[in-house]
């Protein structure tokens, strides 16, 4: 469980939970209102989707009124698939030690191929998507859009950052539908238009 920290993006675990305002209403009849909620990036490792796009690998869902699920890969695909390559740049017991925790996750993949985290906002908080994308609801999955960034880096030689070009993340928005809007302080932190 990881106890979301709203007034700093990066120290939420694995994931960033941005502050925003002004979330369009999509309830017919509400369309002028406006909500403050959160967008949460999560990192995706596009080989598993590119592997096997039948399969969902990422998903989050709002577990209670102020608690979102994320549903993700337990274990890196690049450790789990590309060992031949690891191996000619790490030390040898650390090879042995990848081989074993790989035949591990192998031997027992129907309970260890994911993970979920659970992401804890302030009790004070209740969050909701239905009031800004129509389809989701209480215990409903949350929409989730692959978000690809195109970057470059300079002197980035090593074949393990093969990938280090793109950057991809998934991205969710939930809206806080209790009345609640952030403090001045929260506010403050809010990215300038």
């Amino acid at each position: 469980m990881i106890a979301v920290n709203v007034d700093c993006a990066e120290k939420n675990g694995e994931c960033f939970v941005f502050p925003i305002s002004d979330i369009p209403s999509v309830v017919k009849g509400k369309e002028m209102n406006k909500h403050h909620g959160f967008y949460i990036l999560v990192p995706q490792d596009v080989f598993y989707v590119l592997d096997n796009p039948a399969v969902e690998f990422y998903s989050a869902h709002l577990y209670s009124r102020n608690q979102v699920m994320l549903k993700v890969p337990s274990f890196p695909h690049s450790l789990l698939n590309h060992r031949d390559e690891i191996e000619t740049v790490v030390p040898d017991i650390f090879t042995a030690g990848l081989d074993n925790s790989r035949h591990y996750f192998v031997d027992g993949k129907a309970r260890r191929e994911f993970k979920h985290i659970l992401l804890n906002f302030p009790a004070h908080f209740e969050l909701s998507a239905s009031e800004i994308c129509g389809e989701a609801g209480v215990n409903e999955s949350l929409e989730m859009e692959t978000i690809k960034i195109k970057f470059a880096t300079r002197g980035c030689a090593t074949r393990l950052f093969s990938i280090g070009r793109r950057g991809r993340w998934l991205g969710l928005t939930l809206g806080l539908t209790n009345g609640e809007s952030l403090t001045c302080q929260e506010k403050a932190k809010l990215p300038l238009r």
